[in-house]
Parts: structure tokens; sequence; C-alpha cells
């Protein structure tokens, strides 16, 4: 349960810097 957890904020997280990176891009 702990593991889904932080899988599902490490997913967050990278979704969030991915969106930031696709911001700085264009």
């Amino acid at each position: 349960m702990i593991l889904w957890l932080v899988g599902f904020f490490a997913l967050a997280i990278f979704a969030g810097l991915f969106r930031l990176l696709l911001m700085f891009a264009y």
C-alpha cells in the first residue's frame, strides 16, 4: 500500500516536471 502511494506521488511529480519542461520548451 505504501509502495503504491510512493509510486503515485513519484508519477505526479514526474508529470509536473514534464509539464514545466514543455512550458519552457515553447
